[in-house]
């Protein structure tokens, strides 16, 4: 049993020398061997303004208008210019072709990650899907009016009469076997992957599944793997044009409404969720306008924000530090949880996060190096949380917080495009190949060892 499947099957269980180089790519020449291949940044990492919004610029809605007229030109810019090419939301064209090479010249961490996919793929040929009519997605706690001695009724969410772990099951399953038989088409060619990924994807839009509840935008955000499948077979020609039109209604009419207005009302773990949501609707609906507002959206992060969409009124809504570590201050002090579960929403955060700056970094906007007016960013903010995971750094927001161990997509993005402690890097080559879980399950596949910029920083 392939170790992704492993993986899954705990969860939906307790819930229900490479020989040739990419041209246009660097390429290392450690050991006379192309076994390093290095993606050149984009235009947009000349973006270093850091534009100082305060309450009276920004005072309701954040738009792109708020980061400033040098930032929004060169946004606006870079997407107008762009080309929206298939697949372009976990992996692009120019990083599938290294990866078939990696596969074809059996060059690790790929070839051992490919043929747990292709193991996991032939299952789930067997897969049958079963998209309902509606789906409730229930929530922690909503507000209802007609209860004046009682405004917050619970609802479900994180109680234990919360049918959440059935609902994750569900999409989990769904969304899991359409990435697995879309991937193991992409990396082999062969079209019975693809037909499977079809049966699977026109089963939620000839059902029409609609979606309801507190927590639908939060777990649709989750589900945004259905539509990395969606954009991997995208041009592939046995998906009748019709057919692919009436997924894309239905994924623009039931998921995205949900996924949007999670990002425009949230500023936690749930926003980042949400912006995959965003990103996947962007580039399988073409809307180049949807994908100026994510990137705006993602450029924020590393900006002061007093609009109506951050709860923080310091201004530090995403990334902050204290002088001794980087942090996520939405995440660390959960006050119903008393502090004790701010590693693994970090954890949670961070899964989503690092697949959008992908994203957008496929979108021409390449935001990994970015940092706040603090001077710090993605590089500290990932450094620290790898030793709170590992307790080799004391976690300082509580003495004793909970640790899941799943999730590791956040290494493997970091180590490609940030410098990295050397125990996250031993770890790496020790545990390969990992999961990213909601992010990307198969992050090893896709993306170990595809470094991005300078190949002399990486190194080191």
């Amino acid at each position: 049993m392939g170790k992704y499947r492993i993986y899954l099957s705990l969860i939906f269980a307790g819930l229900i020398m490479f020989s040739g180089c990419n041209e246009g790519s660097r390429k290392s020449t450690i050991s006379g061997n192309c076994d390093l291949t290095y993606l050149p940044k984009p235009k947009s990492d000349v973006i270093t303004a850091n534009p100082q919004n305060t309450k009276e610029t920004c005072p309701e809605v954040f738009t792109i208008d708020c980061l400033g007229e040098d930032i929004k030109n060169e946004l606006t810019g870079i997407i107008d210019d762009l080309e929206i090419k298939h697949p372009m939301i976990v992996i692009n064209q120019q990083e599938v072709a290294i990866v078939k090479n990696r596969i074809k010249n059996k060059i690790e961490p790929q070839y051992s990650a490919y043929l747990d996919l292709m193991e996991n793929a032939q299952e789930a040929l067997s897969f049958e899907p079963n998209a309902p009519d509606t789906i409730e997605i229930q929530g922690g706690y909503y507000y209802d009016p007609a209860k004046k001695d009682q405004a917050y009724v619970v609802a479900g969410g994180y109680l234990s009469t919360s049918n959440a772990p059935q609902v994750k099951a569900l999409l989990g399953a769904e969304s899991y076997n359409a990435y697995t038989c879309a991937l193991a088409y992409t990396y082999s060619g062969e079209d019975k992957y693809a037909d499977k990924t079809i049966e699977i994807l026109m089963d939620w839009a000839d059902k029409n599944t609609t979606f309801t509840g507190g927590d639908r935008g939060l777990k649709l955000g989750n589900f945004s793997p259905l539509g990395y499948a969606a954009d991997f077979i995208y041009d592939y020609e046995g998906w009748d044009k019709q057919d692919r039109q009436k997924f894309l209604d239905w994924w623009e009419q039931q998921v995205h409404v949900h996924t949007y207005e999670v990002v425009k009302r949230k500023d936690n773990n749930w926003k980042d969720a949400g912006m995959i949501g965003l990103f996947t609707s962007a580039v399988l609906l073409e809307d180049k306008e949807l994908l100026l507002d994510g990137v705006s959206e993602l450029r924020s992060y590393f900006v002061k924000r007093y609009d109506k969409g951050v709860r923080r009124t310091d201004g530090y809504w995403k990334i902050q530090t204290d002088g001794n570590c980087t942090y996520l201050p939405r995440e660390v002090r959960k006050r119903k949880m008393k502090g004790d579960r701010g590693v693994t929403y970090t954890q949670y955060a961070l899964t989503s996060m690092v697949q959008i700056f992908e994203a957008g970094r496929y979108a021409g906007c390449d935001f990994w190096d970015l940092k706040t007016d603090q001077g710090v960013g993605l590089e500290e903010l990932i450094n620290d949380f790898f030793g709170w995971q590992f307790e080799l750094d004391k976690f300082p927001f509580n003495d004793n917080p909970v640790r899941f161990y799943k999730r590791y997509n956040t290494f493997e993005l970091a180590k490609n495009n940030l410098n990295v402690r050397e125990e996250m890097k031993d770890w790496l080559s020790k545990n390969r190949p990992v999961s990213g879980g909601d992010g990307d399950v198969y992050i090893t596949l896709n993306k170990g060892d595809l470094y991005r910029g300078d190949p002399v920083r990486k190194r080191k």
